[in-house]
């Protein structure tokens, strides 16, 4: 399964990185797939940071699960994370 948009060739957008962020961590991501988000990390601080807080929760909270939270929820805080991350500066 594809987790980050095949089109973008090597580079991926912090946005294919927020949608492939809980296979990256669970280690399901291909290899190709892992390589890319690495790269993307090792140039976008914002996003290593995003990373990281997904850890913590992750740890703090358990391990996510499929069920864990509904579309309509994720779908709504997708959204703000993306409106979030529109209002900050890219660096």
């Amino acid at each position: 399964m594809n987790h980050i948009n095949p089109n973008y060739h090597d580079l991926i957008t912090c946005r294919d990185l927020v949608e492939a962020v809980t296979a990256y961590l669970e280690g399901a991501l291909s290899p190709d797939e892992r390589t890319r988000v690495a790269a993307h990390l090792a140039v976008c601080a914002q996003c290593v940071a995003y990373v990281e807080e997904m850890e913590t929760t992750i740890r703090v909270a358990g391990r996510l699960r499929d069920r864990a939270i509904a579309t309509g929820t994720e779908q709504a805080l997708l959204r703000l994370f993306h409106d979030w991350r529109q209002d900050r500066p890219v660096g």
